[in-house]
């Protein structure tokens, strides 16, 4: 986990002009993996490519970054969810640090090249992982995404209003307060992918699978 904490204060090396305040605040969602998640990473996705469907939520991730007179740069950040429940904190953390990071400069980078900043800044820092968090909270909503090598196309996906009250009446999202570390969680499956455990490379493909069927049960209408 990159953040181990759900707030912190550092002082950035970076310094601005003297006397020119600035604050920016940018905010990110969490998501809900619906299937296919595991299967975003490499090196599945550069030997077979892999599937998810998830769904961002209104729980937020923000990060503010401040200019003070004298030029120096503050960074801060908040979630509105516990580091660690598995609703892709870290990505969405990021992708708002990110996010604010482009306002300050006032550069529009777009969601796509949000997503993928988010994701290097996370590689850089030894965090193994695949893009469907930073896809999730720099794009929001539902998601049907494909991975290919390190390409994610976005599939079509519009859910029928039905599906969608029929999940905000009936999904509830409980903290059990049981934190995990992704990078950790992954390094045994990782292992044993890589040494040709046939178990695992089944579960993943069966994990692949659940996200082609769940893109196509939120599509249709089984009232």
């Amino acid at each position: 986990m990159i953040f181990g904490k759900s707030k912190r204060r550092v002082d950035g090396r970076r310094r601005f002009r003297r006397n020119v305040a600035r604050k920016v605040v940018a905010r990110a969602p969490v998501r809900l993996d619906f299937a296919g998640g595991w299967t975003d990473v490499a090196p599945y996705t550069h030997d077979v490519g892999g599937e998810v469907v998830n769904l961002a939520i209104n729980k937020y991730a923000t990060a503010t970054l401040e200019v003070d007179d004298d030029g120096i740069l503050t960074v801060s950040y908040t979630c509105e969810v516990p580091v660690g429940s598995g609703l892709g904190t870290t990505g969405a953390i990021n992708v708002a640090l990110m996010g604010a990071i482009s306002a300050m400069e006032t550069d529009d980078i777009g969601r796509k090249a949000l997503a993928e900043q988010a994701f290097q800044f996370e590689s850089l820092l030894g965090n193994k992982g695949g893009r469907q968090d930073q896809w999730a909270a720099s794009h929001g909503g539902w998601n049907h995404l494909m991975f290919m090598q390190d390409d994610v196309e976005e599939m079509p996906l519009v859910p029928l209003s039905s599906a969608t009250k029929w999940l905000q009446r009936q999904l509830v999202v409980v903290n059990s307060n049981i934190t995990h570390v992704s990078g950790e969680l992954h390094k045994n499956i990782w292992e044993r992918y890589e040494a040709g455990d046939k178990e695992v490379e089944e579960g993943l493909m069966a994990i692949r699978l659940t996200a082609r069927a769940m893109a196509k049960a939120v599509q249709q209408d089984r009232r």
